[in-house]
């Protein structure tokens, strides 16, 4: 409950995008052991956090995400633009079939959106590099290429990047 009410006052402060990047230590939301040390582990976000929110009747949140989403996709930040990418990726791929899963959410509209960022971004995320991002070796192009490929939604529209 304590990461709950936690992310509730990032939403009260106006700092849920925070939560949703991780640069600030505060707002960051990662298990103990996770592959990300400097920003925030999507898997927990959505799994202690965004769920929870959700079955205890904040059902605006599904907005709310999407609508983070597309602004940390906006950014020329490649982390923000990392974090807006493994957000959907990981809602596709571990949550949205899950029986766990209260609600279903559609990021089929941002598919495209997600496409044309990495290709308008190329050159900055190849530039951008491991421990800056998690722990991860290789640029955040590289990542990013890596983790839209695992998405079965998503990977028929990034043959190119």
């Amino acid at each position: 409950m304590a990461f709950v009410d936690r992310y509730k006052k990032a939403i009260k402060k106006n700092r849920e995008i925070d939560c949703f990047v991780g640069i600030i230590p505060e707002y960051r939301c990662r298990y103990t052991d996770s592959f990300f040390t400097t920003i925030t582990d999507m898997a927990y976000l959505w799994e202690e956090k965004l769920i929870p929110n959700y079955n205890e009747g904040d059902h605006d949140i599904l907005t709310r995400v999407k609508s983070i989403v597309l602004q940390l996709l906006e950014t020329n930040d490649p982390i923000s633009i990392y974090q807006g990418i493994d957000c959907i990726v990981t809602y596709d791929v571990r949550f949205k079939n899950s029986p766990q899963t209260p609600f279903t959410m559609d990021f089929s509209d941002c598919y495209e959106k997600v496409i044309e960022v990495v290709k308008k971004h190329r050159t900055l995320l190849n530039e951008y590099h491991g421990d800056k991002l998690s722990a991860f070796v290789g640029s955040a192009y590289d990542l990013i290429r890596n983790t839209i490929h695992s998405d079965p939604l998503m990977r028929p529209l990034a043959d190119d990047i």
